[in-house]
């Protein structure tokens, strides 16, 4: 099993961007494979950075330096798969970029930024006599809570909490991980009316108490009973918004018994999402575009390999003629295809033709052919024949017109 792992850092400068060996934890050697995130301690102050595995090995490369350990391994949800690795270095080589710039080239930041240090407590660890008072009170607050998470510990014990977990963990009573951060719930407010829509009409008019005296509550009740149907809801921010009130405002009227403010979950996975499908609309390419339009295609028509440079200032419609470029690439591939559907149905129909006229006469195979031979050959001649009478007819109309139209003259 590999002792050693060799990892890219991912925020660090071009001239640090090297394979750096680190030492495999017998606690991690099973978990950690080629293209997983880890952190590590780097530089002199050994600060905790975020590295990529890229590749795993028995012994260093330099035997005679001693290897700082992996400190932890971050989600496998997050790791990337060989051909994923294997991109990040083409990237790399190829942009002369680093590869922790292509690893965020391809991964959201968004993902990589939810990454915390979580410490759990391991089961049944016996806590060495060594250990100093602030060391036992972190081990007992992670032990309570299940598991802590740094920025806790740093908020609850202050500088003391980085040498404890030092210790702790060396100790063995604790384990580092990287983890992605839970994602909280959203949540949107929405109002809702809590007495009937006559009670309210009449507290509107003064009729009923409460007595609304402020002229925006009485906007904002009416507001409710108008544009909002029986036992339906409207966003506090729409509702605001439409009035010109403040959440103030609202909050009386909720204070007063009239109005109710609902909290729901915001769902905000893709699938839920409405997806607004828009009508494709056809580009009108200008003729400057068009010329250049007509270029690009000359030269992807062709069978030898061009580069074009497609210049123009910002607003000049470049990317209308990559589209209309794409679009004819894609139609010249779907070319092929629809010939050959076509074809197929042609010679489908003749084969049904041929073998339904064979079947519904009794004819022999060469009988049938000679047939339909005969039959091709008779229309064509039938063609020839219609061919020729409507052009001696068209001449003779033709005659008969330049003969009274020459009359006509005469007279």
């Amino acid at each position: 099993m590999p002792e050693y792992a060799g990892i890219r850092l991912l925020d660090v400068p071009y001239c640090l961007d090297n394979t750096f060996d680190y030492y495999i934890p017998p606690d991690l050697r099973r978990d950690i494979l080629c293209g997983d995130f880890v952190t590590v301690p780097f530089g002199t102050a050994n600060k905790s950075r975020l590295g990529l595995v890229t590749s795993l090995k028995d012994a260093p490369e330099n035997a005679g330096v001693t290897c700082k350990p992996i400190l932890s391994v971050c989600d496998k949800s997050l790791s990337l798969g060989e051909e994923a690795l294997g991109l990040c270095h083409f990237i790399a080589e190829q942009t002369l970029c680093t590869v922790g710039d292509a690893v965020r080239a391809m991964v959201p930041a968004s993902v990589l930024s939810k990454l915390e240090d979580v410490y759990t407590p391991v089961e049944n660890a016996l806590l060495p006599e060594e250990l100093d008072s602030p060391a036992l009170f972190i081990y007992e607050y992670i032990a309570k809570k299940g598991k802590a998470t740094l920025a806790s510990l740093n908020a609850k014990f202050g500088p003391a909490t980085k040498p404890s977990l030092k210790a702790l963990i060396d100790s063995g009573v604790i384990v580092h991980e990287c983890q992605l951060k839970a994602e909280s719930a959203k949540t949107e407010e929405f109002c809702q009316l809590i007495i009937s829509r006559a009670r309210a009409q009449m507290i509107c008019e003064g009729e009923e108490s409460p007595k609304l005296r402020s002229a925006k509550h009485i906007e904002l009740l009416e507001y409710m009973i108008s544009a909002v149907g029986e036992d339906e809801e409207v966003a506090v921010a729409e509702l605001l918004s439409d009035c010109s009130a403040t959440k103030a405002q609202l909050n009386a009227l909720c204070d007063k018994g009239l109005l109710r403010i609902n909290k729901h979950t915001v769902d905000r996975s893709i699938v839920s999402q409405k997806i607004d499908k828009k009508e494709s609309k056809t580009c009108v390419l200008s003729a400057e575009q068009q010329k250049a339009f007509e270029t690009l295609c000359a030269l992807a028509d062709s069978s030898e390999a061009h580069g074009a440079l497609l210049h123009g200032i910002t607003g000049s419609g470049k990317t209308s003629v990559m589209l209309a470029l794409i679009d004819h690439v894609l139609t010249k591939g779907e070319g092929p295809m629809v010939t050959l559907l076509v074809t197929i149905g042609y010679v489908w129909v003749a084969f049904l033709l041929f073998f339904g006229t064979l079947v519904t006469h009794d004819y022999s195979l060469g009988k049938n052919v000679i047939t339909i031979l005969g039959t091709i050959v008779a229309m064509m001649i039938i063609m020839f024949v219609a061919i020729l009478f409507s052009s001696l007819i068209v001449k003779m109309v033709s005659f008969v017109i330049s003969l009274f139209t020459e009359i006509g003259n005469r007279a």
